[in-house]
């Protein structure tokens, strides 16, 4: 076949396989981007969150726990609330430094707090 690319044995043909496992954290590196994440968060959802709970928050999913428990009612309902919060959360992250890679539960800010990630996200 002409222009294919030559595959190795054992590769798959998907093109996440060409995924490396890493660390999964968002790339924050301590110049204040974790502060931005508290300060951005708030702003977009209209919250609170005081700066002994914004110590503690070592993942996405803390920072998404924290968001939900100060939202509104009016904001938690329907078939797919957790989902649309979840993810207007990780739009705010994602603008924060650029990050592109894949945010999931475990996500953290710092690679320092992170687990090697397994799985293709």
């Amino acid at each position: 076949m002409m222009g294919a690319l030559p595959i190795q044995r054992g590769e798959a043909m998907w093109p996440f396989s060409q995924r490396k496992a890493g660390l999964n954290h968002m790339a924050f590196v301590g110049d204040g981007d974790d502060i931005d994440a508290v300060r951005d968060t708030e702003a977009a959802f209209g919250i609170a969150i005081g700066d002994a709970e914004a110590e503690a928050i070592r993942t996405v999913f803390d920072l998404f726990k924290c968001v939900w428990g100060r939202l509104p009612m009016s904001e938690k309902q329907g078939e797919f609330a957790e989902l649309a919060v979840w993810h207007r959360l990780c739009r705010v992250l994602r603008e924060i430094n650029g990050f592109a890679g894949p945010i999931d539960l475990e996500t953290t800010f710092f690679a320092e707090h992170a687990k090697t990630r397994t799985h293709h996200g």
